[in-house]
């Protein structure tokens, strides 16, 4: 795990910042052809031959992981979608994931389309749905062939297949995600919370492709995000980022800047948000 240092407040220890500090692993794809055995993004998945493959008619997401609420589709072609392979993530290789008792295999399908959600504020949302799938490898006795793919959809959201490489990191959120209580009191804070124009030494989010960790916020303000079944604070699962940039977080080499070759929102990334109590609770999509 790469070392990450603790922000102070100007060399003093801030009370209480231990708390906030995530694990994140970096996944570090690149151009590759992994298999349906492997952990991946864009590459064959681990799926039963005799489940039928999952399409968007514009209600997704659906099943394991229930939707957002008031999602309206923009499909541009008639009748339903087969969605695409995102990623793959086994328990072997991601071990911090919060699988459901019995799973040991995240997969994560996009519709290609554009949806959106109906709301203002934090919650607006507009870019591709979602579809996560829990599920225990051992059960799968025989794997599906080729799945059927998308017709008349663009390749924005389709990734190309990567192997990963991942690796650990310990972050820490934005000042603007810090509860009052711990950011008022900073010395390059003021009285209204706003950050001093000159005070740049905040650990910066890694912009990655990652598990956990905290999201990183660039176009929009970051916004309380609870459960809609428990009303728990949601935490970041995954993030696909659209670039894979280089920080001083890792010192990993990372050879392309945009390996899986989609993009989401003004070149940003796709953020899912799970509930930390129970990950088959409703889900949510942020682009940011």
């Amino acid at each position: 795990m790469s070392a990450t240092e603790v922000p102070t407040d100007n060399g003093r220890e801030i009370p209480g910042i231990a708390e906030f500090a995530r694990t994140a692993t970096r996944l570090h794809p690149r151009s590759g052809a992994p298999t349906a055995r492997d952990s991946h993004i864009g590459g064959p998945l681990w799926w039963p031959a005799d489940e039928p493959w999952p399409h968007c008619d514009g209600r997704l997401p659906t099943s394991t992981g229930k939707p957002q609420e008031n999602w309206t589709a923009e499909h541009e072609v008639d009748g339903p979608i087969a969605l695409v392979g995102a990623a793959q993530l086994f328990r072997r290789d991601f071990p911090a994931l919060p699988f459901p008792e019995g799973t040991d295999v995240l997969q994560v399908l996009l519709c290609p389309n554009e949806h959106q959600l109906d709301s203002s504020g934090a919650d607006y949302y507009y870019g591709p749905a979602a579809h996560l799938v829990w599920r225990a490898s051992a059960e799968v006795t025989e794997v599906a062939g080729r799945p059927p793919q998308p017709a008349g959809v663009g390749g924005e959201f389709v990734p190309r297949p990567c192997v990963l490489n991942p690796c650990q990191v310990v972050e820490y959120p934005a000042l603007s995600e810090l509860p009052d209580e711990i950011k008022l009191p900073l010395s390059f804070v003021d009285t209204a919370g706003f950050v001093h124009d000159d005070y740049d030494r905040w650990p910066k989010v890694s912009q990655c492709s990652k598990v956990g960790g905290w999201a990183f916020w660039w176009q929009s303000s970051p916004g309380k995000l609870d459960c809609q079944d428990c009303g728990a604070g949601l935490r970041l699962l995954l993030s696909l980022h659209t670039y894979e940039h280089r920080d001083e977080l890792c010192s990993c080499e990372q050879d392309e800047l945009q390996p899986a070759g989609w993009e989401f929102g003004r070149q940003g990334a796709l953020n899912i948000f799970t509930c930390p109590e129970d990950s088959t609770h409703a889900f949510r999509l942020h682009i940011d």
